[in-house]
């Protein structure tokens, strides 16, 4: 397979994965089933312990344009640049192994960059699953109203702002473009590497496009110790970015106003199990965001 011209850039899927064997399944199907398929799919595994090589070894009998890459460093950031460096395709399009892609999901990413030959990269919503237990319907409440805060406008994207970023879920960018930049920062290891990538990419003057229309559904956490687990990574990469891209004390007071309304519901015997599983959500998120600002040097809270 060799790079090459034409009016429709080719487009190369990559997949980070370790340990995704119950779920890589379901999104290799909804991309193969797409209204448009992808010329590659690189899958970027982990040196995965569960049977995930052998679920996509599987596919490769269907379909002879799927690679599996070995990510010997096991994180998310490595991965997503092993993908860059090895793409044949002029456009990569990263998802995850716990998502499933809309069937209009590639179809739509490669309209707007047939469109804008000048556009380096595009993204969009990452929606829901149905949940399978009230943790994973909270879950996923708690990234769409009070992280992401997606909206319906097609829009250039100007903001240095997490809500309603590009994440690598659900996002797209010219390989030359990843080249010119260095790709991702792997000291983000498995948290913030998109959001990095997001800033330095508008800080560049590069021109990035949030479409409502590309969408992608993602699988959130179903126990309360992986949830809690994730909201403490996110705490650690926004002490991150801070460190990199703000170099300033930073406080977020809208967190900690949200977590003394969540304890004064709770006091007044007003609150639920929603208000307990936020609680314990800010609080640990804080917990990164203190554990982050020790590694890095900076005062984030």
């Amino acid at each position: 397979m060799t790079r090459q011209g034409g009016r429709r850039k080719m487009i190369t899927v990559a997949i980070v994965v370790r340990n995704g064997g119950k779920t890589i399944s379901r999104t290799l199907d909804s991309i193969f089933s797409g209204q448009l398929r992808p010329d590659e799919v690189l899958i970027i595994d982990g040196l995965s312990e569960d049977n995930t090589l052998e679920v996509v070894k599987s596919y490769t009998l269907n379909y002879d344009n799927i690679r599996v890459i070995d990510n010997p460093q096991r994180k998310i950031a490595p991965g997503r640049n092993i993908a860059v460096k090895e793409a044949w395709g002029d456009v990569i399009a990263y998802t995850d192994a716990d998502c499933v892609v809309d069937r209009k999901w590639l179809f739509n990413i490669s309209k707007r960059f047939e469109e804008d030959p000048t556009l380096a990269g595009c993204g969009g919503r990452m929606l829901p699953l149905p949940p399978h237990n009230e943790l994973e319907k909270f879950a996923g409440k708690v990234f769409l109203k009070e992280i992401m805060q997606y909206d319906n406008r097609l829009r250039y994207c100007s903001r240095l702002s997490v809500a309603g970023a590009l994440i690598t879920a659900n996002s797209a960018y010219r390989r030359d473009v990843l080249l010119e930049v260095g790709g991702f920062d792997e000291w983000f290891g498995n948290y913030g590497e998109d959001i990095d990538l997001y800033w330095r990419l508008i800080k560049s003057g590069y021109k990035l496009l949030y479409d409502p229309d590309i969408v992608v559904y993602h699988r959130f956490p179903q126990t309360l110790g992986k949830f809690l687990k994730k909201h403490f990574g996110f705490g650690i990469a926004s002490s991150k970015l801070t460190k990199k891209h703000l170099s300033r004390m930073c406080v977020d007071w809208m967190l900690y106003h949200k977590l003394f309304s969540d304890l004064w519901f709770l006091l007044s015997l007003r609150g639920s199990k929603d208000k307990v599983w936020g609680i314990l959500q800010k609080c640990t998120h804080i917990m990164g965001k203190i554990y982050g600002s020790l590694r890095a040097g900076v005062v984030n809270l």
